[in-house]
């Protein structure tokens, strides 16, 4: 299920009908379409009692706040609603997945999705046939904080980036990772979770140490940043062999493959840009930023690759075509590895 106006999207439309996405009218969108969401639900009872899954974003809208939003009671009416039809014997299982993004909005940000324990709304019959409301919020509460157990929570968007500095310097210095080593955000979750807690705890316990704790962190925060370094970029002290091997292990590395890196490049640095041109022309909403880049990589890459195909057919036929085609679809991979590393090296520098 997702919000309506994405199926009428000229690029992402068709593909989330084709997935059998649902469209869910919000006020926000159309008022006047709200009334259409009872046919958005009978579908996804239905679905359900054929034994299909349905995915739900139970928050109901699309957000970069620092911490989930309210959960609305939908999830909980469809599943009750499908349970009850089928006489209760469904057996039907809510399976929270926790969603956590860095730099969701740019080229190589990550997001780890996670699973937690099933909810199953059958445990709650008695009571809905009591006080379907009261069931309907018990569900409802209980889909939440299985979400907020997955997921990271933060009370300020600055809270976050404290955090993190905070979880990197703790993990260095007791050995879970090593100085310079990137860590995976799903290696770092379990982590940050803990350091968020307590950054809660002591917000609501004790205001003053959360004060200086805080403030310390942040003041390293800003010495890092006037210095250009990473959290975890400075380590007790370098050693020299160490150094000349990891100098010398990138030069070959990057020297070697940079012919191929140029010609990926130069065969895809319009395709490349696009997203972000088309963002800063359009200048859409934040939360639409990520779904304008997919839509523009979507439509760009597939083009000039097709492009690039139908040249080399044109020049040397059918072979030609299929050469330039695995041709420039490695020498675009090999171009993005090497800007991951080249990337990694300048920051190291």
């Amino acid at each position: 299920m997702a919000k309506a106006p994405l199926f009428d999207h000229p690029l992402l439309g068709p593909v989330l009908k084709a997935l059998g996405g649902l469209p869910v009218y919000r006020r926000q969108d159309d008022p006047s379409q709200m009334n259409r969401n009872e046919g958005t639900f009978d579908a996804a009872v239905a679905a359900l009692k054929g034994g299909e899954a349905v995915q739900i974003f139970p928050e109901g809208r699309t957000h970069s706040d620092p911490s989930l939003a309210p959960i609305r009671t939908g999830a909980a009416r469809i599943a009750f609603r499908a349970e009850e039809e089928a006489a209760w014997n469904l057996g039907l299982r809510i399976v929270p997945v926790g969603l956590t993004y860095r730099r969701k909005a740019l080229a190589g940000g990550s997001v780890v999705a996670q699973t937690g324990q099933p909810i199953l709304p059958a445990e709650l019959e008695k009571l809905h046939m009591e006080d379907p409301q009261q069931a309907v919020r018990i569900l409802t509460d209980r889909i939440g904080h299985a979400l907020e157990r997955l997921t990271l929570n933060f009370a300020e968007v600055e809270d976050r980036e404290l955090v993190e500095v905070a979880e990197s310097m703790y993990a260095r210095e007791k050995g879970l990772a090593a100085w310079r080593e990137r860590e995976s955000l799903g290696d770092r979750l379990p982590r940050l979770r803990v350091f968020a807690r307590g950054l809660a705890w002591l917000r609501a316990n004790d205001p003053d140490r959360h004060r200086r704790v805080t403030d310390a962190v942040r003041r390293y925060a800003n010495l890092l940043g006037a210095l250009g370094a990473g959290d975890a970029d400075v380590p007790r002290r370098y050693r020299t062999r160490k150094v000349l091997w990891y100098v010398v292990s990138k030069a070959v590395a990057l020297g070697l493959t940079l012919p191929v890196a140029l010609v990926g490049m130069t065969l895809w640095w319009i395709p490349y840009h696009l997203p972000r041109l088309a963002v800063g022309r359009l200048r859409p909403d934040y939360e639409a930023v990520s779904t304008m880049k997919l839509a523009t990589v979507i439509l760009a890459f597939p083009t000039f690759l097709a492009a690039y195909t139908a040249f080399a057919w044109w020049l040397g036929g059918t072979w030609w075509a299929v050469g330039v085609a695995v041709g420039a679809a490695v020498c675009g991979l090999v171009a993005w590895w090497w800007k991951l590393r080249w990337d990694d090296a300048w920051e190291d520098i």
